[in-house]
């Protein structure tokens, strides 16, 4: 009777487990979306943070295709629950392709925070961050988000930059001062 009881408690722990798992595994999906769903939606990208440094290289692979790095370090403030997604030119999300867009703080199952002169990644507080992914050409164009919270989550911030990004560097597409200069 005993061993009865004992597994039946014992199915009922590994099922509740599952069902949180599969509600992480939803949230997180529903938030993935909704980081593609911003990036796609945005108009206005802003040439460089305040708040943070941001760089980018590419790399030549053997097979001829290329890597792409996304820097994202140095704040400037201390953030907390970093969320950052990349896209490459306006590529467009398919269930069946089976292609994940290159993410940070999105999937994770700790929170990635940045603050200035800490670093300590046992507790999620790293230098900074790299987001990367493969092309299959040396010329792109990518879209990225960065969000995060200040410290008490009692306010958030979205940031959205274009870079073009090729062998020889990158630069910022800023669409924010170029329509600032053509309403003057």
């Amino acid at each position: 009777m005993v061993k009865k009881i004992l597994i039946l408690l014992l199915i009922v722990f590994l099922s509740g487990c599952s069902g949180i798992n599969k509600q992480n595994s939803t949230s997180q999906e529903y938030t993935y979306q909704a980081y593609y769903t911003a990036i796609q939606e945005n108009s206005k990208y802003v040439a460089g943070s305040n708040f943070f440094d941001i760089s980018a290289e590419m790399s030549e692979l053997p097979d001829g295709n290329y890597l792409y790095y996304v820097f994202i370090d140095n704040p400037n403030i201390a953030m907390f629950n970093i969320k950052a997604m990349v896209m490459e030119n306006n590529y467009t999300l398919s269930s069946n392709d089976g292609i994940v867009l290159p993410t940070v703080g999105i999937f994770d199952n700790t929170s990635v925070n940045m603050v200035p002169f800490q670093i300590n990644t046992d507790l999620g507080f790293q230098k900074g961050i790299v987001l990367s992914g493969e092309a299959s050409s040396d010329n792109v164009i990518l879209d990225l988000i960065v969000t995060w919270d200040n410290r008490d989550k009692s306010k958030s911030f979205r940031e959205f930059y274009q870079l073009e990004l090729n062998m020889e560097g990158f630069s910022f597409v800023d669409t924010v001062s170029q329509a600032n200069n053509e309403g003057a």
